[in-house]
């Protein structure tokens, strides 16, 4: 966070553009600071669920480079995902991106009606709308893991 001198520094600075007179406010009560989770997020790893299908970013593809295959660990009661890199061979391994080998890998839609209206039955989400939830990296026994808690909805 900036100190005020720092804000005052950076505001007595800044200048009108093309000789414009700025308008003067007299207060701000009543304004509210908009939600940055808002706004896009396209540097930070999100996942997408539609009713049908789930989509990870590219972000997401990123913090695992190379990775092909996922696992998905879901905690009902926490309502939480966890997304574990793993083998192609790996049991209910899951084909996150498109690629690999010699081509770089993209992601893709994942196809999953079954998996999608559980998830939204236990998220109590409602089935017209599709959610983007925001991840982070996690660590369990040296083993990287992406993180989402689900529950914000």
């Amino acid at each position: 966070m900036l100190e005020r001198s720092q804000l005052d520094d950076i505001f007595s600075s800044a200048k009108p553009v093309d000789g414009e007179e700025p308008e003067a406010v007299a207060d701000l009560a009543g304004y509210q600071v908009t939600r940055a989770e808002l706004f896009s997020h396209t540097y930070e790893p999100a996942i997408t669920i539609w009713p049908t299908r789930i989509k990870f970013n590219m972000a997401c593809l990123r913090r695992f480079p190379g990775v092909t295959h996922i696992q998905i660990l879901i905690h009902p009661e926490q309502r939480r995902l966890i997304i574990r890199p793993c083998l192609p061979d790996a049991p209910d391994s899951l084909r996150w991106a498109k690629g690999g080998g010699e081509k770089e890998l993209s992601n893709r839609d994942m196809l999953c009606r079954i998996f999608a209206a559980k998830v939204f039955d236990l998220m109590k989400w409602d089935s017209e709308y599709r959610y983007k939830m925001l991840g982070r990296p996690a660590v369990y026994q040296e083993e990287m893991l992406f993180f989402v808690q689900a529950d914000g909805f």
